[in-house]
């Protein structure tokens, strides 16, 4: 699965706010790898779109609600902090 990491308008995303949800997912049962945009510079030129491959044992079709609602609690701090972000099977 994809975390897109939009932050709010006039906001930019800083490290500690994403950070803490991406590691709160590596911790999600089936959960195999997390990807953090800061490492692999898949942020946008202007900082305000990030993007981190969460992956999961199974194909993104697969994946259990029990999982994906992990998965958005974990996200919960960055969304505290003023991300919007979103999740996307990939092909």
């Amino acid at each position: 699965m994809s975390v897109f990491l939009p932050s709010c308008a006039g906001r930019t995303l800083t490290a500690p706010s994403a950070e803490a949800g991406l590691a709160k997912a590596a911790g999600i049962s089936g959960v195999v790898q997390v990807t953090d945009p800061f490492r692999t510079k898949d942020l946008s030129a202007d900082r305000r779109i990030g993007y981190a491959d969460v992956r999961f044992r199974q194909a993104a079709a697969d994946v259990t609600r029990e999982s994906k609602d992990a998965l958005s609690r974990a996200m919960a701090q960055a969304r505290d902090a003023g991300l919007r972000w979103s999740t996307a099977g990939r092909p």
